[in-house]
């Protein structure tokens, strides 16, 4: 089977890489479109590379070449796609969607995958081109907020969602909140997102905790939707009621203006530490070396560094955001706090260390079993396979 996987980015983040290398071991031809922000060298055989280049002055010679090679194969759908282009679009943006097209249209492929749900709109024309199947990705923020928020964006996917072959929902509750845009219920297929063998072979046993210095570590970007004043506030409340908690917050960009302040406010300055991106690697090795992972979000479909952290052995607090409730059971393999609730979440902390060493191992184990049931690759590409053949 030919499919392709439009991502925006290659390389994609890691689920979509997971996805990627996924389908490819199963013998499937893959074929990656999208802007390459970095080189990435793909060993497989079967994994096809067509990036778009970023920069406006390489666009336009990127076009012509495209065209050239398009001429040759196949005329007409050339003629088709550039009229439609520059009949819908001002000359700039129709040659920028040009350069993503062309690429995309010279490779007859059996299914088309959009990986982000914000991306169809802007690629309406492709859609109208396109012969195969087209499937698209429900992932939080895009349908959780980014309709609320971005003007016109409803409105869009009420016209984009019914035209779609299929839906791959990264938790039953993305799949109905899509459904209030036009997702036909019987098309959605949830399909958890998968954990590298890699991650799931370095599983541990919890971090032992008999008192003293307690760790506690956040990982994602810098974003509202995170919730870190929420955890930082937290981090406050376990002070004032005597555990030596200090915590680690690992996030790509500058540290906002507000939480600067927060922690200064509090006086947390000596107890929060901040790190500017790490490498996946040692983003994993920092969380194997916490207590407890947080996720203080208030919104998400399924957080990829909760999946990681119970691969790996480390327990961890949750907020009941989005489709968190599907893969935390609270008391057995974490802990799930109502979302916004500071105390909430240094009571589930309190309880962490209120458990023995034994109880702990237990709750990691189950966290471990329920990703080698529902998150490995294999039940991933199952789930993949089936969206494809229906």
């Amino acid at each position: 089977m030919k499919v392709a996987i439009f991502a925006a980015e290659i390389p994609a983040p890691t689920f979509i890489e997971n996805l990627i290398e996924t389908l490819a071991e199963a013998g499937h031809q893959i074929y990656l479109f999208g802007y390459e922000r970095k080189k990435k060298d793909y060993p497989a055989a079967n994994i096809h590379v067509y990036p778009t280049p970023t920069k406006l002055y390489s666009v336009i010679p990127f076009v012509l070449k495209q065209s050239l090679l398009m001429l040759f194969s196949n005329p007409a759908l050339w003629w088709k796609t550039v009229k439609l282009c520059f009949r819908k679009n001002e000359w700039k943006l129709a040659i920028l969607k040009l350069s993503l097209y062309l690429p995309i249209l010279r490779h007859q492929v059996d299914k088309f995958h959009f990986q982000w749900a914000s991306h169809p709109p802007f690629y309406s024309e492709l859609m109208e081109l396109l012969t195969c199947p087209i499937y698209l990705s429900l992932r939080g923020a895009h349908i959780n907020y980014a309709p609320l928020v971005r003007e016109g964006l409803a409105e869009s996917y009420q016209e984009i969602f019914p035209k779609m072959t299929g839906f791959h929902a990264v938790s039953n509750a993305i799949g109905k909140e899509a459904e209030k845009y036009g997702a036909v219920p019987q098309k959605i297929h949830t399909i958890y997102s998968a954990i590298s063998p890699g991650v799931i072979n370095t599983y541990k046993a919890p971090k032992e905790y008999i008192g003293g210095q307690l760790r506690l570590t956040s990982i994602g970007r810098f974003h509202w939707k995170k919730g870190y004043n929420y955890a930082i506030q937290s981090l406050h409340l376990l002070r004032k009621s005597g555990v030596d908690a200090q915590y680690t917050l690992v996030a790509q960009g500058g540290l906002p203006e507000e939480l600067r302040y927060q922690i200064r406010q509090l006086g947390l300055e000596n107890h929060v530490k901040i790190i500017n991106g790490l490498l996946h690697h040692l983003v994993l090795e920092k969380v194997q070396e916490s207590h407890v992972l947080l996720l203080p979000s208030v919104e998400e479909g399924v957080a990829n560094v909760v999946l990681e952290a119970m691969a790996v052995g480390t327990i961890v607090v949750s907020t009941d955001c989005g489709g968190m409730a599907e893969v935390i059971e609270n008391g057995r393999s974490g802990f799930m706090v109502p979302m916004r609730k500071p105390q909430a979440m240094a009571d589930a902390v309190i309880n962490y260390t209120k458990l023995t060493q034994v109880q702990r191992t237990e709750m990691a184990e189950a966290a471990y079993q329920r990703i080698l049931k529902h998150h490995t690759r294999e039940t991933m590409l199952n789930g993949f396979e089936a969206l494809y053949a229906e």
